[in-house]
């Protein structure tokens, strides 16, 4: 499956869990994907920071989606995400970078970062995908 703007755009629109999420831009290539979405109310915890569950879950959405990019691909499902928390997210919008490490047969292995607004590295995770072809 090739992937642009507007088909991230409409699974963060229709997806439940997603939808909490609102993207405001969208670079795709054949081995990276940078998203930036707002940092919004529903997003933050205690201390007006953005909530750990809510970092993970976009994280994990930009490794998705740049193991998605391929026409041969039609599905993943994360099977490993290990994240570090560096610092704390409080100014936004959030961007988020993922870069394909490699894409086996069965197997994605994707490096993802996660900036705040000031271009502060937040967090970073190495996760691993199962592709369903």
């Amino acid at each position: 499956m090739r992937l642009d703007h507007d088909l991230v755009s409409s699974v963060l629109k229709t997806d439940g869990f997603l939808r909490s999420f609102t993207l405001l831009s969208s670079t795709i290539k054949p081995e990276s994907v940078h998203i930036t979405v707002e940092l919004s109310d529903n997003l933050l915890r205690v201390g007006h920071i953005m909530n750990g569950g809510a970092i993970a879950t976009i994280m994990d959405f930009a490794g998705g989606l740049v193991v998605m990019n391929d026409e041969s691909v039609v599905n993943e499902v994360t099977t490993n995400l290990s994240i570090e928390f560096i610092s704390a997210v409080a100014k936004g919008p959030v961007t988020v970078e993922a870069r394909l490490i490699k894409r086996g047969k069965t197997l994605a292995h994707v490096c993802i970062d996660l900036y705040d607004s000031d271009h502060v590295l937040c967090s970073t995770a190495l996760g691993t995908w199962f592709i369903y072809r």
